[in-house]
């Protein structure tokens, strides 16, 4: 009999996971709105896989339940919503795709600061409004010779520093983490603290991982400090910024403008405050939404699938310990 794998809000056709055919049942589960838990609960209990996505949790207490999960395979980065230790101790595999859509997120991360620095979204509907630019409005800041601040140096905080530094822009990089490991080479430079990097910057971008340390950790102390008129972008993961700050800052300064692609709950629900922050570039968490950046993404998880049914070495696994607590 075939292991049953689920794959939870498929990000693309089914012919994209035709391939576990040939190991598996395969099931799909694509829901309306957000995956409750309960329906968590039931996918995993007849499950011996499952294929997600950033929008699916798995908490600590499904994991210690599902007796007959062997692999979570992730499409995309590291998942932020599993507690990848934890299921290695339940005996479960936990695997990503590195690299699938880090370039697509760092051009669209690029993008949105251009947009925001231009107020792109304010030009848009001017000329169908049978308007014209003038000499008091429209007006938006160059990038180049701009102070950009990045928050975080990991493969998608490299790609974005790496397609700003042809801009011509100042380049200030805050990451303990890469700090100690990755010399300054003439394009940036590193800050040692957030306090010295934020007034300093017209636009800041964060590429941080959410931890106990850094979920929620930009908060209104942090956005008092940035430099008046100066623009924040988050493509990173909404976790990691305190929304109600963020609105506050938008409305009675110091920002101009926020892009923000990430939620805390997602999607927003009508009482968030960002909604209603006419300076605010808010997009359904599609940076990486690419058709090509999918492929890699879902190509990814079913070669991590099949390595696994095949007992051979699974591409992008997280927990090596999962193989010592099997059940």
């Amino acid at each position: 009999m075939k292991p049953l794998v689920t794959v939870i809000e498929p990000e693309g056709p089914q012919e994209w996971f035709a391939a576990l055919n040939e190991i598996a049942e395969v099931k799909f589960f694509s829901p309306r709105g957000p995956v409750r838990a309960a329906e968590i609960d039931g996918i995993l209990a007849g499950s011996a896989a499952v294929v997600i996505t950033s929008a699916t949790a798995v908490s600590n207490d499904q994991l210690l339940a599902a007796t007959g999960l062997k692999l979570i395979a992730k499409c995309g980065g590291p998942p932020s919503n599993i507690d990848v230790e934890y299921a290695a101790r339940c005996g479960v595999a936990v695997s990503c795709v590195p690299g699938a859509n880090t370039t697509t997120i760092a051009e669209y991360t690029v993008m949105l600061i251009i947009a925001a620095l231009r107020r792109f979204d304010l030009q848009l509907p001017v000329v169908r409004r049978g308007g014209w630019r003038s000499s008091d409005s429209l007006l938006g800041h160059d990038l180049r010779d701009a102070t950009v601040g990045i928050v975080g140096l990991g493969a998608i905080g490299r790609e974005v520093l790496d397609r700003l530094v042809p801009f011509g822009c100042r380049l200030l990089v805050y990451s303990p983490h890469a700090r100690g490991r990755r010399p300054d080479d003439g394009r940036f430079s590193f800050v040692e603290t957030l306090e010295e990097m934020l007034p300093q910057c017209d636009a800041v971008t964060l590429h941080c991982r959410v931890n106990e340390t850094t979920r929620g950790f930009f908060d209104e102390r942090l956005f008092k400090m940035m430099k008046a008129g100066s623009v924040f972008v988050n493509t990173a993961r909404g976790a990691l910024v305190d929304e109600r700050a963020l609105a506050r800052a938008l409305e009675n300064g110091p920002l101009s403008a926020a892009a923000v692609d990430v939620f805390q709950i997602e999607p927003p629900q009508s009482q968030n405050p960002l909604l209603r922050c006419g300076s605010a570039l808010l997009t359904p968490h599609s940076a990486g939404w690419t058709v090509e950046a999918l492929r890699r993404e879902c190509g990814g998880a079913v070669d991590s699938v099949l390595a696994f049914f095949a007992d051979k070495t699974i591409p992008g696994l997280l927990n090596e310990d999962y193989i010592r607590h099997l059940r």
